[in-house]
């Protein structure tokens, strides 16, 4: 599924068990623990990556910075969302650090902090950023097969992307090759998900 979940090959086992965060940048920075978290996902290494996040979401949260909170639970949602079968190994050895998690469940809790990193940016009015995550909770709905939930976040993503263009004319959008407009994507995104014919998101 494009833009969904990627195919992530471990590169070690020791990196499901939690081993030091290896050639990353070692930092009090929140956004740069958010990226060393990225990195870690992306090596499909879970131990570091809850970690890097945690340490990120409690310093913004000291900070009292709403949008790198944010950006956190966002951090937080693509954790669950890319969890490849290797880490039922972690939750089984380790647990993950949201006791309310669980490896069957990753997907209820990727849109449980999808969900709560939409309504920090929409208050802030940071409609790029709320395009993405109600995109990315339409992926996590689409994987639980909540086929309505996963139309209405399609259609939020796709209006805040509409305002974000209102309010930000020269704003661009990345999107796969194949597609020339956002409406073009997320048509074929809700085609997918089984929304309604007639429900064409505004």
């Amino acid at each position: 599924m494009d833009l969904m979940m990627r195919s992530l090959a471990p590169l070690c086992f020791a990196g499901l068990t939690g081993c030091a965060a290896v050639g990353v940048i070692a930092t009090d920075d929140p956004w740069q623990q958010l990226e060393n978290a990225q990195a870690m996902i992306e090596q499909n290494r879970p131990g570091p990556a809850e970690r890097f996040i945690d340490q990120a979401l409690a310093e913004c949260q000291k900070r009292g910075d709403s949008l790198c909170t944010a950006a956190a639970y966002r951090e937080y949602g693509i954790f669950y969302l890319w969890a490849t079968p290797e880490w039922h190994i972690y939750d089984e050895r380790f647990g993950f650090s949201d006791k309310e998690a669980t490896y069957a469940n990753r997907y209820e809790m990727a849109a449980k902090y999808f969900l709560r990193s939409e309504k920090l940016y929409a208050q802030s009015s940071k409609f790029d950023a709320v395009t993405n995550v109600a995109l990315n909770l339409g992926f996590a709905y689409e994987a639980l097969q909540d086929s309505a939930a996963a139309c209405q976040a399609y259609d939020a993503s796709l209006q805040a992307s509409k305002e974000n263009l209102r309010l930000n004319p020269a704003a661009k959008i990345v999107l796969p090759e194949k597609y020339a407009t956002y409406e073009s994507y997320i048509a074929i995104r809700k085609q997918h998900a089984g929304c309604a014919a007639g429900n064409a998101g505004g």
